[in-house]
């Protein structure tokens, strides 16, 4: 295929949890053995923690949000859990950014206990990944920690075969990954010594793609949101995001490569 990227010339980054791989079992895992530890009660993130139902909804709130949107669940049901040795029934008595820092942790014990059998699986494969690195230098900017998504992407083998190590950005922000975004265009310019006039993020959710939005803006590189069907938000959330691109999976690397380069054009010419 004809390169329809110039190699250095643009940065295509991707979302790791619901984006690379089907993280939604270990952070189910990780969510209920931290509530489990330090609330004295299992949290499930992929059901409601009092009635069992499904919940779609968790995947829309970063980590610290998770927590929020889950324990208003417990206590809007009236029950209450124990923070710090003291009972308590509302959020705003729990420092939900401690929790928040414990997932990560939580993550990596159970992989690494565990193994990541059946708990996360490849939405991105390494061929695929192969094609796309010949057409652009890629990344990562992620929400969730460091010590788990270093420890998955290597283990998974993506650093060294399409992802470059060097330009990775982990951890939430309370503005988003609006800095993460302009932190990972800092990094490729010191590793390359100019700056990209192309960056693309691929992520799952209407909140990516409106952080991709806001760190444009004054940036003197362009700016490209594409939404990824593989999370939980569905077509008519990523579609009010107003993403640059929306795609169904990343299962067609060339393809991808081809929609984003008559998307520079188009938006050229306009």
């Amino acid at each position: 295929m004809d390169h329809l990227f110039v190699d250095k010339d643009t940065l295509v980054a991707f979302d790791v949890d619901n984006t690379m791989f089907n993280t939604q079992r270990l952070g189910d895992a990780a969510y209920r053995a931290v509530g489990l530890a330090i609330l004295g009660r299992e949290i499930p993130m992929l059901t409601h923690p009092i009635t069992g139902t499904d919940d779609e909804q968790f995947g829309k709130h970063g980590l610290t949000g998770i927590w929020e949107y889950k324990l208003n669940e417990v206590f809007a049901a009236g029950k209450t859990l124990t923070w710090q040795g003291r009972e308590v029934s509302t959020v705003d008595e729990i420092d939900l950014e401690s929790l928040a820092g414990e997932i990560p942790l939580a993550s990596h014990q159970i992989i690494t206990q565990n193994g990541v059998n059946g708990y996360v699986s490849r939405i991105l494969q390494l061929e695929q990944l192969a094609v796309l690195e010949t057409q652009a230098q890629l990344g990562i900017i992620t929400a969730n920690g460091k010590v788990i998504q270093e420890k998955l992407l290597r283990d998974f083998g993506y650093f060294g075969n399409g992802i470059n190590e060097e330009l990775a950005v982990y951890g939430e922000r309370p503005e988003g990954k609006v800095e993460s975004i302009k932190e990972l265009l800092e990094l490729y310019y010191k590793k390359f010594d100019i700056i990209p006039k192309t960056f693309v993020y691929i992520g799952d959710s209407p909140q990516d793609i409106a952080d991709v939005q806001e760190a444009s803006k004054d940036s003197r590189t362009n700016h490209y949101g594409v939404g990824v069907l593989t999370g939980s938000a569905n077509a008519k959330e990523l579609r009010d995001s107003n993403p640059d691109l929306i795609l169904d999976s990343l299962a067609d690397p060339e393809e991808i490569a081809r929609l984003i380069s008559e998307l520079k054009r188009w938006k050229l010419e306009k």
